[in-house]
């Protein structure tokens, strides 16, 4: 049986000799790829690691690792010669907030699942800042969420042992929480229990116990009929913002008392606001079920829109009202602070990913999904209109090709 990645036996161990396998330059950075199988890669809705290659006093930072056809690649400032050896130090700062994110995740969605059992994992990424999941097959209340949030908080305390064990896909238990046509996609699966509380399909870092955790605190949410995202924190990022939040309270209270009394007056108003707002959205999309951008590429329909004022989940909410017929395809993107697209497909030989998941780190993007929708987003982008163009035209380039 082949053996299994350090980072999963052993996730704390953060130094390495390893044997550069290749490293050839790209627009932006050097790609080097490892002989060795110790360095994560983004996947699965987490990001990859970083670290530093050591070499004859010489420190070549790794700035990401992603997966290119399976293998792991470091994105590094520097190239190094193919054969030598090196020292891989792990950016353990990193990984553990990345340990720490995606164990909560795990709490959180089976807190969220015990309470909505018909619930199913959607999108989601965890990196070293945050987490994000979204759950889908339902409307779920905005008190639940805070009571899973404190069911998380629990396990924290209890300090709960996080063990690891992999499976054929085939054996899968039913009761064993994952994501859709995981047992189709890999002959060998690794489950995660945490004790009692919780056991998943997943292939990330995690903590050895649910105490290294922390904290857990929800600092976002946004509940859909049919579906529920939530972005969140822990560790000390959680502990600063609490403090923040709980100080900036106090100030207030005793500077604006007046604020409280009017608190439902702004609420009313908030409430009108928002019933424009939907108004508005509902003749966007009229417009864009009935007059998108709509080329033939030898045969698929390829839709796309450059949207300004939207979000990804107003976006996916319109897919949900579009009827498509044949093989097709639809990129949808909205500039801002942080860009955001989603792209979806039917009908294509290929999952969603392979026609876009290279385009959009190439261009210093991240994302995920399943096998027909794609959602990804930008950060600190100049010039989204340039983005956009480049996303089109790559996109259009590989519909063609495959």
């Amino acid at each position: 049986m082949t053996s299994l990645p350090p980072y999963w036996v052993d996730p704390l161990k953060d130094q390495f000799l390893v044997t550069i396998a290749d490293s050839r330059p790209t627009e932006e950075h050097f790609e080097i790829t490892i002989v060795e199988d110790v360095v994560k890669a983004a996947g699965g809705g987490q990001a990859g690691d970083r670290g530093i290659l050591g070499i004859n006093q010489e420190e070549i930072v790794v700035r990401d690792t992603i997966q290119r056809d399976g293998i792991a690649v470091m994105l590094t400032e520097k190239g190094l010669t193919k054969g030598v050896k090196s020292t891989l130090v792990i950016d353990m700062d990193w990984r553990r907030s990345i340990m720490r994110n995606h164990t909560a995740e795990h709490l959180f969605a089976a807190a969220l699942k015990e309470r909505y059992p018909f619930l199913k994992p959607g999108a989601m990424w965890i990196d070293g800042n945050h987490g994000t999941v979204e759950m889908v097959g339902g409307k779920v209340g905005v008190q639940e969420l805070f009571s899973a949030e404190k069911s998380v908080q629990n396990a924290i305390h209890r300090d709960i042992t996080v063990s690891t064990e992999t499976v054929n896909a085939s054996e899968l238990d039913k009761s064993i929480r994952a994501r859709e046509s995981v047992e189709a996609k890999h002959e060998m699966v690794r489950i995660v229990r945490i004790g009692d509380s919780d056991a998943a399909a997943c292939s990330g870092t995690h903590v050895l116990r649910t105490g290294d955790i922390g904290v857990f605190k929800i600092i976002d949410y946004k509940i859909e009929e049919e579906s529920v995202h939530v972005e969140f924190v822990t560790g000390n990022r959680a502990v600063i913002i609490l403090y923040d939040l709980f100080n900036a309270a106090l100030e207030r209270r005793r500077s604006h008392p007046f604020e409280l009394k009017q608190l439902g007056a702004v609420l009313d108003r908030g409430k009108h606001v928002s019933s424009e707002f939907a108004k508005v959205l509902e003749k966007m999309e009229h417009l864009l079920d009935r007059g998108p951008t709509i080329e033939d590429i030898d045969g698929i329909s390829f839709r796309h829109e450059f949207l300004p004022g939207f979000e990804v989940s107003n976006l996916k909410r319109i897919l949900k009202n579009i009827t498509l017929d044949g093989p097709s395809a639809i990129l949808y993107f909205t500039p801002g602070e942080k860009c955001n697209l989603v792209f979806w497909t039917n009908d294509l030989p290929h999952e969603a990913n392979i026609y876009i998941s290279d385009v959009v780190t190439k261009l210093g993007g991240r994302g995920g999904g399943s096998e027909q929708v794609y959602t990804g987003g930008f950060s600190d982008v100049d010039s989204p209109e340039r983005i956009y163009d480049d996303l089109v035209e790559q996109v259009r380039a590989l519909l063609l090709r495959r």
